[in-house]
């Protein structure tokens, strides 16, 4: 097989929306790429309130947020606080920003200090180090290490930030861990959850995926749109003294707001996902799919769990792995050297509530056909 360019791999043009199929210069492929885990984006409903959001308010905010607002934003700001709980919430233009500007708030408290796990995504990393503040990270989900820095830093103001479903292992967050640190050492929880938010049992935050905890662990709350909200932009959640601080970081005030569209389809995506069950379809692939690869001996990683993200091993080239998958008419993500270290290369493969079992099935075929797995569960740092 020929050596293969990035541009080969990534950069590909899509000739409409990607679900659990996707089409290519005219070719249809079984996809395993797109993060809209309640296959949404297309639904009737949604696209309607994107198009009347457009007929009343037009295809841009157009103005700062700072100084004017859709009234729609308020109402998708309720839905997030109802969703976990919180007393308020804001609206910004992507995660990546939302995490840029709660962590810069929060870096004007006196003697802050982050621990982070060191898995974190990089808009994550990329803001606690633009603050100068203090900062440690910690082993990824190792609360051994965790205790013992938070031991060590008690006369400081502790902010804790993880990922609730890591999206490069597939993964959740320790959270029952977490918890029960914070009954012991005093710190401020936050959780990144672009994609673990809405995908619990309850269609909630990733705090209602375990028992043991409750919803009032978390502090913060940051996550995106552009997954299970089948939209674009990003938000944070947390009290209304938080989100009066975060209002006032510059990422916020010298940004224009998401368009009316992508607010509006939010809102109908968390509607929808109010008054119906969209998660027993997705948890059902969920589970065929882990017990399949777990039946054939495929290497899932750290992801062999109940979330949607799952991550393959092959034993020889992932490039030409996911280039003969691509052939076959299936296509998922490679995740390749420089991006990470090449002994940790590996496809991602997302699950989503369209997916049949005949796609799910060929996905399995063709990577047993292709490769002997092997064993490779160790993490892998991807926020650097």
């Amino acid at each position: 097989m020929k050596q293969m360019s990035f541009s080969d791999i990534y950069f590909k043009e899509h000739e409409r929306y990607i679900s659990e199929t996707a089409v290519m210069n005219g070719k249809e492929y079984h996809s395993f790429i797109s993060a809209d885990y309640y296959s949404l984006n297309t639904h009737p409903a949604i696209k309607q309130a994107a198009i009347d959001a457009i007929q009343t308010y037009g295809t841009s905010l157009s103005v700062g947020q700072f100084s004017d607002r859709s009234p729609l934003i308020k109402q998708l700001e309720a839905q997030l606080c109802a969703v976990t709980n919180m007393a308020a919430s804001c609206i910004f233009t992507s995660g990546y920003t939302a995490n840029l500007g709660a962590i810069s708030a929060t870096s004007k408290i006196d003697n802050v200090f982050y621990l982070y796990d060191k898995l974190c995504h990089a808009s994550i990393v990329s803001a606690i180090k633009s603050t100068n503040c203090g900062s440690e990270a910690f082993a990824h989900n190792d609360m051994e290490e965790l205790a013992t820095k938070l031991g060590t830093h008690q006369d400081k103001t502790i902010i804790v930030i993880t990922e609730g479903l890591y999206s490069a292992d597939g993964d959740f967050v320790d959270l029952p861990s977490i918890a029960a640190l914070k009954e012991r050492y005093k710190f401020l929880l936050y959780v990144d959850e672009a994609h673990s938010f809405v995908i619990s049992n309850t269609q909630k935050n990733v705090a209602h995926i375990f028992d043991e905890v409750t919803a009032g662990s978390i502090d913060i709350i940051s996550g995106s749109l552009s997954k299970a909200l089948c939209s674009t932009g990003g938000f944070v959640v947390a009290s209304t003294k938080m989100i009066d601080r975060i209002r006032m970081s510059r990422e916020y005030i010298f940004s224009t707001g998401i368009t009316p569209s992508n607010i509006a389809a939010s809102v109908a995506c968390l509607t929808l996902l109010s008054a119906t069950d969209r998660h027993q379809k997705l948890a059902e692939n969920i589970a065929y799919f882990r017990h399949k690869a777990k039946q054939n001996n495929i290497d899932l990683g750290m992801s062999n769990t109940i979330s949607p993200i799952f991550t393959i091993f092959p034993n020889a080239s992932c490039a030409e792995l996911y280039q003969s998958l691509l052939d076959e008419g299936i296509l998922v993500q490679p995740l390749l050297y420089p991006a990470v270290p090449k002994e940790h290369e590996r496809l991602r493969v997302l699950i989503n509530a369209a997916h049949e079992t005949h796609q799910l099935d060929a996905l399995i075929n063709s990577v047993i056909s292709k490769h002997h797995p092997h064993d490779n569960t160790e993490a892998l740092e991807l926020s650097e």
